[in-house]
């Protein structure tokens, strides 16, 4: 257990925050200052020793922090035994949530002096869920404004000591940034995962088709599923329209089939839409939405026993998907009667003008487009779930915040009266997560019974 004041000289930051790291001089984790002690005197068998107690409990350490019942201290680990300090550097990815302050410069492990030890410390809430990965070699130039940033995080590896992983073999199609072998962090007081798990309860039908749109001249994959028993039920169901098939798809209908075996949910016909262009078709674009409303939606009602009226179909999605399902939800009522964005993007403005990597001092960029555009549109009788995640406060430079955009997004459509249910997770930009969470969205949208 680490003191309270966690050797002060040895943590930086705000002591109550959730993010502190250890000081590039200083160790913070009681077993690897323990370790270096036991190397004073034994030397290579002592460090042999860790290294089979690693291996048989799995990294990363977490560690109780004394007096902060609700913060444990995790202490990422990797061997490498380099001829030099700097031959290998290992950071944080920027997208999998937990960082330190600063750029990827400040991000890097540090290295037991005389051992093969790599280790860096981080304070975390102790319901905190995530993952995590790391970047061997990486050249440490600044994340912000770097035009190749996906291929450099493409060149991530998983934690080869930690078996916890988030291995999904169905994501074939996903790009490499996305990677289905990242190392799950998921610390003791985090909730169980309980509807994204297969269990043995009856199987849903998928089916993957081509789905040609004439209103934006393309077509898409699409993967639709049907509830069990869905062919001799008599009842209607409703419409979920759900954004990203190529990383959803293999989870969201493990939590569908969950949630109908436990009824706790009304019959839910679900349409998983693939991307054809993803950074052009999902940001507040007039013409993706009206393609949703006009030939998808009908196309789906035409060909399955959907409820009538808008008030029976959700549109969802995460990152972009969420900016793109509140952008539908806002302009296109008639056909979405219910939205539900995780993490959305709200932080987006069309066609920036500036570089972010060279804005000078005192010059705020435009930010919060819709946001900005909903405060002056009339209500709709929508209704809204919005969630995002802690770990999500950190914004490039000076460009909000996705945990900052939600929340403006949340305050203008309370602010104009809309239905809203809102909620911040300990956790972040998480693919793996965001389907176990919209379990609670699709009890409250789609309930067994009208409210």
């Amino acid at each position: 257990m680490v003191d309270a004041d966690g050797e002060a000289a040895g943590m930086t930051g705000d002591t109550t925050g959730g993010e502190l790291a250890s000081a590039p001089d200083a160790i913070v984790s009681p077993r690897i200052r323990q370790l270096r002690d036991d190397l004073a005197a034994s030397g290579d068998t002592a460090l042999a020793a860790f290294w089979r107690e690693i291996e048989a409990s799995g990294a990363p350490l977490i560690e109780e922090i004394a007096g902060q019942a609700d913060r444990r201290l995790v202490t990422f680990l990797w061997r490498e035994d380099a001829a030099e300090p700097l031959a290998t550097i290992i950071t944080f990815d920027v997208l999998s949530g937990i960082s330190t302050a600063g750029d990827i410069a400040d991000r890097q492990l540090h290295r037991l002096p005389g051992t093969d030890c790599w280790y860096r410390s981080v304070v975390v809430a102790s319901d905190l869920r995530t993952s995590y990965r790391f970047i061997p070699n990486d050249d440490l130039s600044p994340i912000v404004g770097d035009t190749d940033y996906f291929t450099r995080i493409s060149k991530s590896v998983g934690d080869p000591l930690n078996p916890n992983r988030l291995f999904a073999p169905w994501m074939t199609f996903a790009p490499d940034w996305v990677r289905s072998d990242a190392p799950a962090l998921d610390l003791p007081d985090a909730p169980p995962y309980r509807w994204r798990v297969k269990r043995d309860v009856p199987a849903g039908t998928l089916a993957e088709e081509t789905f040609a749109s004439e209103r934006l001249g393309n077509e898409r994959q699409i993967v639709t599923w049907t509830p069990p028993g869905y062919e001799t039920a008599t009842d209607d169901a409703m419409l979920l329209v759900q954004f990203d098939a190529e990383f959803v798809n293999g989870l969201f209908d493990v939590v569908l089939e969950n949630l109908h075996a436990e009824g706790v949910v009304r019959p839910i016909v679900a349409v998983m839409v693939g991307n054809v262009d993803r950074n052009a078709e999902l940001p507040c674009n007039a013409a993706f939405a009206d393609f949703l409303a006009d030939e998808l939606v009908p196309a789906m009602r035409e060909r399955f026993r959907i409820a009538p009226g808008p008030e029976s179909v959700i549109v969802s999605g995460a990152s972009y998907g969420g900016l793109a399902a509140m952008w539908a939800g806002l302009t296109r009522p008639d056909a979405f009667g219910n939205v539900l964005a995780q993490s959305g993007s709200f932080w987006w403005w069309p066609d920036p003008s500036f570089d972010i990597a060279t804005i000078p001092a005192g010059v705020v960029p435009p930010w919060g487009w819709l946001p900005e555009q909903a405060a002056t549109w009339a209500p709709v009788p929508t209704r809204f779930w919005m969630e995002v995640g802690t770990l999500e406060a950190q914004g490039p430079g000076p460009i909000v915040s996705l945990l900052a955009s939600n929340r403006q997004m949340r305050d203008v459509l309370i602010a104009k009266g809309h239905d809203v249910r809102y909620r911040e997770y300990a956790g972040g930009h998480d693919w793996f997560y965001w389907p176990e969470l919209a379990a609670d969205a699709l009890m409250y949208l789609a309930p067994p019974t009208a409210h």
